[in-house]
């Protein structure tokens, strides 16, 4: 099959798109020839020698009408000589593919993994044959067209980590933002370093992407250093997706406190590592409580979080470390939802 696939940004060291690029190179097992359609590309070495790349903005500058009409150009070239096409998350590819897609009769689905329900969804599923989801809280729109498939992690790039001492060693890894109620996160690190566990720390791993985003990562620092937790937390910035490996490996706990209400990859991505998590995230509710260990708190009350985290890393295991990953491994790898994609093609 010749795939024609659109994302946001390809490019392995981008921090929040490197993971477009395993998808590519797995779509690539699968496939004759995979042609990817993106806003900006960056580092594509060593992608299969049977992909190609093309950036709608190849000087990486944003041009509205520039952009649109290159697009529709690129787009009636390629998806003549496809015979499928495959849109990632953002609603307006889908939109903007849909028309030829049409035209040429081939068959256009959608990947989309957010709790909003925008016009711009509803307009997609108008358009596409099938939209994609992770889970049923991952795509709300009420449609038929919507199929719930999985997550997909790299469970080979996240791969399970070596059996060390516990300790606690805590982690959060994604944007620096309001949303990620990193606040709750050192204030609970305050109260566990308070209460005797002198060895607590917590790596902050990402960066902050806009003005908003700069202003909360100042106000955090502040808050460190009001709370003389200097030695204990650390900011680690923005780094590329394929180096937050280690970071997953080397913790005894992974702390998600978003409340998207759609799954987080980086919660699966951690556990896959055999890293226990502690999220606030509805969307993982009822997954949390398959294990011995629950990892799911709906509470908002950093002391309330504090002695759930200290339940967990209490009575983690290597038990514990293995069953995370095995189920990461049976129910969101990358190439077990790369094929039931191309099977919904009829590939």
């Amino acid at each position: 099959m010749k795939l024609l696939m659109m994302t946001r940004r390809v490019d392995l060291d981008d921090p929040r798109a490197g993971f477009s690029y395993r998808w590519i190179t797995e779509f690539a097992r699968h496939c004759e020839t995979v042609v990817v359609l993106c806003l900006v590309a960056g580092t594509t070495t060593g992608l299969p020698a049977n992909c190609r790349v093309i950036a709608v903005r190849p000087d990486g500058v944003k041009r509205r009408a520039r952009d649109f009409f290159r697009l529709q150009r690129l787009a009636m070239q390629e998806i003549r000589s496809c015979d499928a096409v495959f849109t990632h998350q953002n609603p307006e590819y889908g939109i903007a593919l849909a028309p030829w897609c049409i035209l040429y009769r081939k068959k256009i689905m959608a990947w989309y993994v957010h709790g909003a329900v925008t016009w711009k969804l509803n307009l997609l599923a108008k358009l596409v044959s099938t939209i994609i989801t992770a889970s049923k809280d991952s795509c709300r729109i009420d449609s038929t067209k919507v199929v719930v498939l999985q997550h997909g992690i790299d469970t080979e790039l996240f791969s399970l980590k070596s059996e060390q001492p516990h300790q606690h060693r805590l982690v959060t890894i994604g944007r620096v933002s309001p949303t990620k109620r990193i606040r709750h996160m050192i204030e609970m690190v305050t109260l566990l370093r308070d209460s005797g566990m002198n060895d607590i720390s917590l790596m902050i791993v990402g960066g902050a992407a806009t003005a908003a985003d700069k202003h909360y990562q100042a106000e955090l620092e502040a808050l460190v250093s009001r709370h003389n937790l200097a030695s204990q937390v650390t900011f680690a910035g923005a780094i590329s997706h394929p180096q937050t490996v280690p970071f997953y490996q080397m913790a005894d706990l992974m702390l998600n406190f978003s409340s998207t209400g759609s799954i987080d990859k980086a919660v699966l991505e951690a556990m896959s590592c055999g890293t226990p998590v502690l999220t606030t995230n509805e969307a993982f509710r009822d997954m949390a409580h398959t294990f011995p260990i629950p990892q799911f708190d709906s509470n908002n009350s950093p002391r309330e979080l504090a002695g759930h985290a200290a339940r967990i890393l209490e009575k983690t295991d290597r038990a514990f470390e293995l069953s995370l990953r095995e189920y990461v491994v049976t129910h969101h790898s990358l190439p077990i939802l790369i094929q039931k994609i191309l099977a919904l093609y009829g590939a």
